[in-house]
């Protein structure tokens, strides 16, 4: 292009001054500047912006990283119009939601608008502080923010909102009930965004909202305490352009003549709060958990003989009648119990079906009210089959014991929570049994007893993990509404109550599965016509020693045709199980290629991780075939199956 092209081009442009009259009071402003531009950028710290316009339309204040301090400000723009990793602070100031004239006559469509799209990783990211959103004649309902940076961090306290000007439109306001959104593969719902005191600009009504993603970011009058500009810009160096650190400074010396005892038995009765000021006391340590009274600490400590436990708890100050406040963190030890009186032991033994040639860890953790009171580690040395173990002193009352180990070697055939109750004096016994684990040692995704669908699907033969798309050339495609016809070709005529008990009534098949079900394509992941008749898909599973006991099993495979030479084993070598059980087809359809039911007889089933196989390429004209396939797998007791 040329110059005089270029020129040219730039002269047709519309004179910005006017169609848009930077004087409000004017009353001239209609709409929004139409091109994208940066009007405001910097990376310099301790930057103060007081009683200025800053004007444009996508990405208008462009702020990357250290602090900036807007005061008195009017900030215009559509699309993330303030954006970038700052710890900036807007305090008292304008928010105008801008949005041009319909671009498209015939929808009225317009500019989008998101106040921010903030790129902080960590720390801290966007204050807004008695702020007031307005909006042009043409804008619309906007958000809040949206994250640039997943963990993103925009808060907005006490903030005027106003509602829209636009025909079809004036009932809504100018943030839309949902509040926040998503930005690409950034999730909204895993920023750190917050909001409190939203109110209508004209009535002073609180604004609320019915939406999920709003109301989680909704503070309450003690945690909005923490989100002030003195605490946003501070730093290391104190700095406090907007001159509230007197209202501050008080907390510090509050929160340091806070001493709470945790040597005593017993509950803990909290301070009370200082003359003239009020305290709201939160916890999430399991160890001390505050009580609904908000007044004393329930505690859960170590046993007798053991080591103090270092934890925190936060109390949050508030100067009564006002909104300046802050939260401090006040660490506690949680020291053990005094004396081993009142309380009981828990031995047992972990055995292995057959010697390691490597030592085999298990560890055994003991919850009480979700606080993990004891945990030990019980190590079976090479060569041998068990080791001992004994905890003792826990005072009498419930827990749960929690049982795991870090082998794939082996896996635990005792269930891996168990729960046990003792009184002072008695000894309760906990065994542990494991298994020699499958030759390939994949971790179980799902037990006996769920539902397993072909989206579900673990692994490939190649040992790949399946992942689902909408990409017809991928192994896992998401079924469509034209591929999934084929999954209920005709309304089943010999669907029993035996199959509604393992996929639901016959009617409702095709609600609970169509679409909800992926389909295989096995050619694009060998990327050959002619896949391997050896080719599979692994679904891994376990079986607990309750679920075993309940007796011989059917398996009950839902598939949406009957192939040649199609396969479905069920095996755990190192317990013994043949692949290759026999398969009888259930057709449910008219058509003999329809849909229907493998179902497979399991005489016995034993504790122990499964690895389930389903081979669904068949041979044709001399070769291998396959389209797609689906499937859906259900485990049932006999006894529950109506079988014999």
């Amino acid at each position: 292009m040329s110059d005089n092209e270029i020129n040219s081009w730039l002269q047709s442009r519309t004179y910005i001054g006017n169609e848009y009259n930077l004087d409000p009071e004017k009353n001239g402003r209609k709409d929004s500047p139409r091109e994208r531009a940066c009007a405001l950028y910097t990376a310099s710290d301790r930057v103060i912006i007081r009683d200025c316009r800053v004007v444009s339309k996508q990405d208008t204040i462009g702020i990357n990283k250290n602090r900036i301090y807007f005061e008195n400000c009017f900030l215009e723009g559509t699309t993330d119009y303030i954006c970038g990793g700052a710890v900036a602070v807007m305090n008292n100031c304008t928010l105008n939601v801008g949005s041009a004239k319909p671009m498209d006559s015939n929808t009225g469509a317009t500019d989008s608008a998101c106040i921010t799209a903030a790129g902080q990783s960590s720390g801290n990211g966007y204050l807004f502080y008695n702020c007031e959103v307005t909006g042009t004649d043409w804008a619309t309902p906007s958000e809040l923010g949206r994250p640039w940076n997943a963990n993103a961090e925009v808060t907005y306290i006490n903030t005027k909102i106003n509602k829209c000007k636009r025909s079809g439109y004036t009932n809504k306001y100018l943030i839309s009930d949902k509040g926040w959104t998503d930005m690409g593969d950034n999730k909204a719902e895993d920023a750190r965004f917050g909001e409190y005191g939203s109110v209508d600009a004209e009535t002073g009504k609180a604004i609320t909202s019915s939406v999920s993603i709003r109301k989680k970011f909704m503070l309450n009058e003690w945690s909005m305490l923490e989100y002030n500009p003195y605490n946003y810009l501070r730093g290391s160096d104190n700095w406090d352009p907007s001159g509230i650190n007197r209202y501050y400074s008080e907390f510090d010396e509050i929160a340091s003549s806070i001493n709470i005892d945790t040597s005593g038995e017993g509950d803990i009765i909290l301070p009370e709060a200082a003359d003239g000021y009020g305290y709201q006391w939160e916890s999430d340590s399991t160890y001390a958990s505050v009580d609904k009274d908000k007044n004393t600490i329930s505690i859960i400590r170590p046993l007798y003989g053991d080591e103090p436990v270092e934890t925190k708890i936060s109390v949050y100050i508030r100067k009564n009648g006002t909104q300046y406040g802050a939260r401090k963190v006040i660490p506690l030890t949680i020291q053990p119990h005094s004396s081993a009186e009142n309380t009981f032991s828990v031995n047992g033994t972990v055995s292995l079906s057959s010697a390691s040639e490597e030592e085999v860890k298990v560890t055994v953790t003991l919850m009480q009210g979700g606080c993990p009171v004891k945990t030990l580690d019980v190590t079976v040395p090479a060569g041998q089959e068990s080791a001992d173990y004994t905890i003792n002193n826990l005072p009498e009352g419930s827990y749960t014991a929690q049982i795991s180990t870090d082998t794939r070697e082996y896996t635990l055939m005792t269930d891996s929570s168990v729960e046990l109750s003792g009184k002072s004096g008695e000894t309760k016994e906990l065994n542990i049994s494991l298994s020699e684990s499958m030759a390939t040692p994949y971790p179980a995704k799902f037990t006996v007893d769920d539902l397993i669908k072909t989206e579900d699907m673990m692994r490939w033969s190649n040992g790949v993990d399946v992942t689902t798309s909408s990409d017809s050339t991928k192994p896992l495609k998401t079924a469509s509404s034209a591929s999934a016809t084929n999954l209920l070709v005709k309304t089943p005529e010999n669907y029993t109550a035996e199959y509604e008990k393992a996929f639901g009534p016959a009617d409702s098949l095709r609600t609970n599965f169509t679409k909800k079900l992926g389909y295989i394509n096995f050619c694009a992941e060998s990327e050959e016509s002619t896949p391997s008749i050896d080719t599979y898909i692994s679904v891994y599973f376990s079986v607990s020693e309750e679920q075993a006991a309940k007796g011989p099993y059917k398996v009950y495979v839902l598939t949406n045709r009957k192939r040649n030479d199609s396969r479905i084993s069920i095996e755990t070598p190192k317990v013994g199980f043949v692949e290759n059980l026999s398969i009888d087809f259930v057709n449910m359809s008219t058509d003999t290629d329809g849909t229907g039911v493998h179902v497979i007889e399991l005489p016995e089933f034993k504790a122990g991780t499964y690895e389930f196989k389903w081979y669904p390429v068949r041979t044709a004209d001399g070769g291998t075939k396959v389209a797609s396939d689906f499937f859906a797998l259900r485990f049932l007791p006999v006894s529950e199956t109506g079988g014999k």
